[in-house]
Parts: structure tokens; sequence; C-alpha cells
């Protein structure tokens, strides 16, 4: 644990076609960023994060449920179109 929190995680994929992403994921502070990357990008459960951090897994539920919120509140700030939402571009008026 000591050895991955003094490392830089290699680039993400795609680390630069989503450089709103990582400016947001650089709000969160560095254990809620290390559960958010295990979940993502390592596809880990709460259970298995909770091993590798320490944490309990209902504490890595909430920081995850956290983190996820924060995330898209940012990211949605940083895009016109809310993401689920039509924009009625390409809509026929019927």
């Amino acid at each position: 644990m000591e050895r991955l929190t003094r490392t830089a995680p290699p680039p993400m994929p795609g680390e630069a076609d989503h450089p709103e992403l990582q400016a947001a994921l650089g709000t969160l502070g560095a254990l809620d960023r290390e559960v958010v990357l295990l979940w993502a990008w390592e596809g880990l459960t709460s259970r298995e994060i909770a091993e590798v951090t320490g944490l309990t897994a209902n504490a890595v539920s909430i920081r995850l449920y956290r983190a996820k919120k924060k995330l898209a509140a940012l990211l949605d700030r940083k895009n016109d179109n809310k993401a689920g939402h039509e924009t009625g571009e390409g809509r026929s008026n019927r």
C-alpha cells in the first residue's frame, strides 16, 4: 500500500482524450481518487477495495458514492448537454 501511494499511477487509457475528467479527478483527495480509480479502472468491488486500502467495505461504498457524485457535478458544469437528456437535435416535429 505504501509503495502504491508513493508512485504515480500510469496514465489512464485515453487520458489525453479526457482532460476534463483528469482535472475533476484532481479535485478529489488522494484516498477518494484511489477508491474511484480502483473501482473504475481496475474493476474492483467495494470489498476488494477495502482489502487494498484498509478501509471497511461500508466506508469504501460511502466514499465511492460521494466521489462519483462530486465528479458528476464537476463534469456536468463543464458540459452543456446533460448526460441522458435529449437535445432535440435530429428529431422531427410531429
